[in-house]
C-alpha cells in the first residue's frame, strides 16, 4: 500500500481490465482500514473498482463506493464506450465535489455495518458473517455522516429524524448540519424512481431522468443545476429535463412577487436575449430553457 497523494488506481478489487485471465476475488467491503489509516495521509482519488469507472452501467457503483470509502472522485467526462452525458457527468462530478469538501482528512469517528437488523461495529459483524451485506455507517468528526449501500441486488431502508428513505443497489446518502440549514447528497428511490440530488448554501443539483419527479421545491424529469449567486439571484441549467419547475425562494426571488428578470445565455456565455419570467403560486416555469442554454434570474 502507499500514502502517497495518487493512491487509488492501485487500490483495486477486481481483476485488471487487460487481463481478463487475472483472478477475481473481490474482499468484502470494509472501509476501516482506508478510512483510518490511509484518509489522514493523502487524498486518494478513486473508488475500488477504479476500472469499472469507464463504463456507464456501473456508474453508480463506482461513485458510491468513491463515497464510502472517503475518497476525492475521479470526474469523467468521458468513457471507454464513449461521450458521457453532460448531465450523468455533471451528476457525478458533485457527488464527489460537494462531499469531498466535507470529509476531506477529517478523522473518522465511527464506523458500522448494518447486518439485516442492526448497526454493528467491525469485529461484531464479522463474528456474524455479515460483511458481506455492504452497508455501510461512517460518521466523521466534523458531524458528517454517510449511509451507502454497496449490496448489489438489495435495497436499504434507513431512517433519518423520522423520514425514511431507500437506498437501491449502489445508492447512498449523506448529511451534515451547518449553520445554513443541512447539507444532504442522496442517491435514492423516490416514486418508484432512482433519483439524485445534492445541496449546500449556494448548490442545488436534481436528477430525475426519464421519469417526472417533484420534491418540495423542484419539479423535473431530467437533471437540473441551480447556483444561488452571492450578488443576488441564481443561475439555472436544464441539462436534459423538458419539464422543470421552481419554487421562487430556492431562486432567491420573492414567491410573492410575479415576475423576475431573466438574461439567457448559450453554454458559452454568449447572451441570447433578456426579458421576464412570470412567477405563479411561488413557482417559475423554465421548462422553455435549451438543454445548451442556462439563465440568470433576478428579483
Amino acid at each position: 500500500m502507499y500514502s502517497g497523494l495518487v493512491d487509488g488506481n492501485l487500490s483495486r478489487n477486481q481483476q485488471h481490465p487487460h487481463d481478463p485471465q487475472s483472478p477475481y476475488s473481490p474482499p468484502a467491503d470494509l472501509v476501516d482500514f482506508q478510512l483510518l489509516k490511509i484518509h489522514l495521509l493523502s487524498v486518494d482519488n478513486c473508488s475500488n473498482n477504479y476500472f469499472d469507472a469507464w463504463a456507464p452501467e456501473v456508474r453508480d457503483r463506482f461513485v458510491c463506493q468513491t463515497l464510502a470509502y472517503g475518497k476525492a472522485g475521479l470526474w469523467f467526462p468521458y468513457t471507454g464506450q464513449g461521450q458521457e452525458t453532460q448531465a450523468s457527468s455533471c451528476r457525478a462530478y458533485f457527488a464527489f465535489h460537494l462531499a469531498q469538501k466535507r470529509f476531506r482528512c477529517v478523522p473518522v469517528e465511527k464506523i458500522l455495518y448494518h447486518n439485516g437488523e442492526s448497526l454493528a461495529d467491525t469485529s461484531t459483524i464479522l463474528r456474524q458473517g455479515k460483511e458481506r451485506l455492504g452497508r455501510v455507517y461512517v460518521r466523521y468528526q466534523n458531524g458528517f455522516e454517510s449511509w451507502t449501500n454497496l449490496n448489489e441486488r438489495e435495497p436499504w431502508n434507513v431512517t433519518l429524524e423520522g423520514q425514511e428513505w431507500r437506498l437501491p443497489p449502489y445508492g447512498w446518502i449523506q448529511q451534515r448540519k451547518e449553520d445554513w440549514g443541512t447539507f444532504r447528497n442522496y442517491s435514492v428511490i423516490l416514486s418508484r424512481r432512482r433519483c439524485q440530488r445534492i445541496e449546500d448554501k449556494q448548490t442545488l443539483l436534481v436528477g430525475a431522468p426519464g421519469s417526472l419527479v417533484r420534491w418540495d421545491d423542484v419539479e423535473t424529469d431530467g437533471t437540473m443545476l441551480l447556483h444561488r449567486e452571492e450578488t443576488g439571484g441564481s443561475r439555472v441549467i436544464n441539462l436534459d429535463g423538458l419539464t422543470l419547475k421552481v419554487k421562487a425562494a430556492q431562486l432567491n426571488l420573492n414567491p410573492k412577487s410575479k415576475q423576475a428578470v431573466m438574461h439567457l445565455y448559450d453554454l458559452d456565455g454568449t447572451p441570447v436575449r433578456d426579458g421576464v419570467v412570470a412567477i405563479e403560486d411561488g413557482w417559475v416555469d423554465l421548462s422553455f430553457l435549451d438543454q445548451e442554454q442556462f439563465a440568470r434570474l433576478f428579483p
